[in-house]
């Protein structure tokens, strides 16, 4: 008798040993999938970043990403668990708070990241235009200098130093991870959609190359802001060129000096030796 209560109650010590397993695993479930895993102190929405040149684990133990996800551990063995690790797209993802790890996974394997408007205005020279479109997509900016050092510029009416002008300025919709490459694809394709027989013609009447047109807008963004003063500036050196005359455009100079600092043109950089000068 006293074997047989012995054995119900190791039976039943086994009993209470699974139940707290279960426990514990169902909440250890419910951690790691269905949990908030957004930190609390995330203000607006939180941006988290898969980079396509980083494997799964560097992703996730970036600082920025860490400090995003309240558990990032837990994010990375459901991605492991669910056999995804290799299915987890690049991207820029937006999420808000009370986001648990199912809906993080979901949109991570489905690439559900929401597109930017970039507004592109002015740049300078080509090491402005690289640093402002790589700053601002995941394109790599040493990737991108080569290839605009490579595009054959005849084929769009460009001089040799003038890739910025492939860049027409618009607000143009990009996803965050488009490589050098599509960038300058897509910016050749807005380039010919831009100069459509309209604006060619138009050229042509005021017997300008494309080329020449980007030059002049150029010397007339850096004279000055104000939209409603750049026809009439535009007009000035357009008339000096059609009479043969010097252009006497400090932009033109400034460009030589290249120095921020430089508010006045005059005194020996009026001398220097400069295809721009």
């Amino acid at each position: 008798m006293a074997k047989k209560k012995k054995s119900t109650h190791s039976y039943a010590a086994i009993l209470i040993l699974i139940s707290i397993f279960l426990v514990a695993a169902g909440i250890k479930v419910y951690d790691d999938l269905l949990a908030d895993n957004i930190n609390a102190d995330v203000e607006g929405t939180a941006v988290l970043y898969m980079h396509s040149r980083k494997t799964l684990d560097e992703n996730l133990n970036m600082p920025e990403n860490k400090s995003l996800l309240r558990n990032a551990d837990a994010l990375l063995r459901i991605i492991r668990i669910f056999g995804y690790s290799d299915m987890i797209r690049a991207g820029r993802y937006e999420f808000e708070k009370g986001t648990n790890n199912l809906k993080l996974l979901r949109a991570l394997v489905t690439g559900a990241q929401k597109p930017m408007d970039i507004t592109f205005k002015y740049a300078e020279r080509t090491t402005d235009l690289v640093n402002f479109w790589c700053t601002r997509l995941e394109a790599d900016s040493q990737e991108l200098t080569s290839l605009l050092d490579t595009v054959d510029l005849t084929r769009y009416g460009l001089g040799r130093f003038q890739n910025i002008a492939l860049f027409i300025p618009n607000t143009y919709n990009f996803y965050w991870n488009t490589s050098a490459e599509e960038l300058l694809v897509r910016m050749q394709k807005e380039y010919e959609s831009f100069w459509d027989s309209t604006r060619t013609q138009k050229a042509a009447l005021l017997g300008l190359q494309k080329g020449e047109v980007f030059t002049l807008a150029a010397i007339v963004q850096k004279e000055t802001a104000k939209r409603a003063e750049m026809p009439r500036i535009a007009g000035v050196y357009y008339n000096r060129l059609n009479k043969g005359m010097l252009l006497q455009a400090d932009p033109t100079v400034l460009f030589v000096v290249n120095d921020k600092r430089v508010k006045r043109v005059g005194g020996a950089m009026l001398n220097i030796q400069s295809a721009y000068n």
